[in-house]
């Protein structure tokens, strides 16, 4: 939704009112986005896969334009298990699919590519973040995305990450997102004032708009981190697994993408549901493309880019 988000106001521009089809999940993410003019909500799957083809052939007759981003990007630039691109050798995988999402998803739409898009938080939910930061001291503020929707989406080092960055910046707080599951990863913090644990406490709005509220948000590729891509005051330290700067954090502002070292298989450009296609670390499970991030280079980023912040306001891009 974030990623397709850059497209709406230039249909907007050229004068279309624009309906978006979509779940109930992914109308939450875009709902206040002003370039959307009316929602077409499905349940999931409430389409067959196999009658989806006759769907859109029935639904483009009821539009002046119909434009299908389905799989635009998770299945044409990120291959499937099963599909065919997914088994290509890696160096024909990263020939064909090393493009940009953002620009990839304007030319589907037919639309000149613009870094523009993102998150629109209410007035209300602005407020509640600002207040969620300002009730923790001076800052600088960090959020820290603990894990993606996939198994290689998590770091290993980031205990030792935050320790550093404590220490590092004593007036400092971190703030800790994700999911309900994430919470087995905030433990060993439950008693450190400066860490706040937020997993599963929040909405994903109520995630996105504190991200926009802080000076620094870490994680993996997630879409907190694309939800403040083009946010110029909020610094993104992304490290990078199964994508290339190209593909995600090329037209990002203010951004630190960081990239796995010495492992051939990256950028795989693939998805991942399990470890069956992805090299694991014994010890800690993990993925070893995350495992060749050392900590110095998380927190070095991290510190570049809250010495480099400049006040800015803090609205959508």
């Amino acid at each position: 939704m974030i990623q397709a988000s850059g497209i709406f106001p230039l249909l907007k521009k050229d004068g279309y009112h624009v309906t978006l089809m979509t779940t109930e999940s992914g109308k939450k993410i875009v709902e206040h986005d002003p370039n959307i003019d009316e929602f077409y909500v499905q349940d999931n799957d409430q389409v067959p896969n196999g009658a989806l083809t006759a769907f859109w052939d029935y639904m483009r007759t009821k539009y002046d334009r119909f434009i299908n981003l389905s799989e635009s990007i998770e299945g044409t630039l990120l291959a499937l298990p099963g599909r065919a691109n997914h088994a290509w050798p890696h160096a024909m995988r990263h020939k064909y699919l090393n493009q940009n999402y953002h620009e990839f998803t304007a030319e589907v739409a037919g639309v000149e590519f613009r870094p523009i898009g993102g998150f629109y938080p209410t007035p209300e939910e602005v407020k509640s973040a600002y207040d969620i930061t300002i009730s923790h001291g001076q800052g600088p503020y960090i959020m820290y995305a603990l894990s993606g929707s996939s198994q290689h989406k998590f770091y290993a080092g980031m205990d030792a990450v935050i320790a550093q960055l404590l220490l590092k910046l004593p007036t400092a707080t971190i703030f800790l997102v994700g999911d309900e599951a994430c919470k087995i990863l905030e433990c060993g913090w439950e008693n450190e004032p400066r860490v706040v644990l937020m997993s599963g406490t929040q909405t994903i709005r109520g995630t996105l708009s504190l991200a926009q509220q802080v000076d620094c948000v870490i994680g993996p590729e997630t879409g907190v981190l694309n939800a403040v891509g083009f946010l110029a005051n909020v610094a993104k330290v992304c490290l990078l697994s199964h994508s290339s700067v190209e593909n995600l954090t090329k037209h990002w502002v203010n951004s630190y993408p960081i990239e796995p070292v010495g492992m051939a298989c990256y950028p795989c450009h693939r998805l991942h549901y399990g470890m069956q296609h992805c090299f694991e670390d014994a010890e800690t499970g993990t993925a070893l493309c995350q495992l060749s991030i050392s900590q110095d280079r998380v927190v070095s980023a991290v510190l570049d880019s809250i010495l480099l912040q400049k006040e800015m306001p803090r609205e959508c891009a």
